[in-house]
């Protein structure tokens, strides 16, 4: 079985909590987080 990571845009408008969902996402080998917004606005035009 192949691994895959999977990419994560990471959206949360509470800089603190966004904070506290970036640390143990990164420990984990198979995600990645490209990009974050502060706001859904912003995280459309990301992934534009």
């Amino acid at each position: 079985m192949s691994s895959t990571t999977i990419r994560i845009l990471l959206v949360e408008d509470d800089e603190l909590l966004r904070l506290g969902l970036r640390v143990p996402l990164q420990q984990e080998a198979d995600l990645e987080i490209i990009a974050e917004a502060e706001d859904g606005e912003t995280a459309i035009e990301l992934v534009n």
